[in-house]
């Protein structure tokens, strides 16, 4: 109890810190163990379901239901979505993810991506799938509406903070600009007497590939080609970055 007590105190004071008004910090709480498949809006009665293994998640999604508003637009309108997150299949190419805004979208409809305040049109394409989310798979589908959250194959350009839309929209949704990165580092091939020791992928072009594809999924790395095999790479700060070095030594990769 003195637990949950505390945890529900830091929450408090984190929405308070964050600017929250008063009603986003009268927020309704749900103690739930996952991993006996329990909830409740009491924590005795959570505490009796995980003892007796009689519990459900029934209260947290009638909790989620009842609190968490649906999501607003217009079915009728036409087709609008704001990219917020970008993948390569291996088969399909670059694939992009957002929310539905308006309207629907349909398997080889004709499509265009704006850029974010300009409205400049990136490039023109049409829609060669369309997958949603089931669990940890991603299933194809041949619609979507409003609402949904989908991921969208078939421009090869559009990036997060994009509007992917209908040939008739002319104006892109709001969004938030991406942040510039802060740090920059210099990327280049192991020259020393131990090279080729821990890994096998050691040419100044290997990593250049693997930096760029590496770019096409992260929009806050940037990759500038250098000379003498050396490539530099900006980032948003050390920890961005000092994963980015680990994957890749992980991989075989010799910097």
């Amino acid at each position: 109890k003195a637990g949950c007590d505390a945890v529900e105190s830091q929450l408090f004071d984190l929405f308070a810190s964050l600017g929250a008004d008063d009603e986003q910090l009268d927020f309704p709480v749900a103690y739930a163990s996952a991993r006996a498949g329990a909830s409740s809006a009491s924590l005795e009665e959570c505490q009796k379901q995980v003892r007796e293994g009689s519990g459900s998640m029934e209260a947290l999604l009638k909790l989620l239901v009842e609190h968490v508003p649906a999501p607003s637009g217009e079915v009728n309108e036409p087709f609008s979505m704001l990219v917020s997150m970008i993948d390569r299949d291996p088969f399909l190419g670059r694939v992009v993810t957002g929310r539905v805004v308006n309207g629907s979208c349909k398997v080889g409809d004709r499509v265009h991506a704006l850029k974010r305040q300009s409205g400049e049109v990136r490039e023109v394409g049409r829609v060669s799938k369309i997958f949603t989310s089931k669990s940890l798979t991603r299933v194809a589908i041949d619609e979507c509406v409003s609402g949904d959250i989908v991921t969208i194959a078939g421009l090869g350009e559009a990036t997060v903070t994009d509007t992917l839309c209908s040939v008739d929209v002319t104006e892109p949704l709001e969004s938030t600009p991406i942040d510039p990165p802060t740090l920059s580092m210099t990327f280049g091939v192991n020259d020393s007497a131990l090279s080729g020791k821990e890994g096998k992928q050691l040419t100044g072009r290997q990593i250049e590939a693997r930096l760029k594809a590496e770019a096409e999924t992260d929009v806050a790395l940037r990759i500038k080609g250098g000379s003498d095999e050396r490539i530099e790479v900006q980032g948003r700060g050390e920890l961005h970055l000092g994963v980015l070095i680990e994957t890749m030594r992980r991989e075989g990769f010799e910097l």
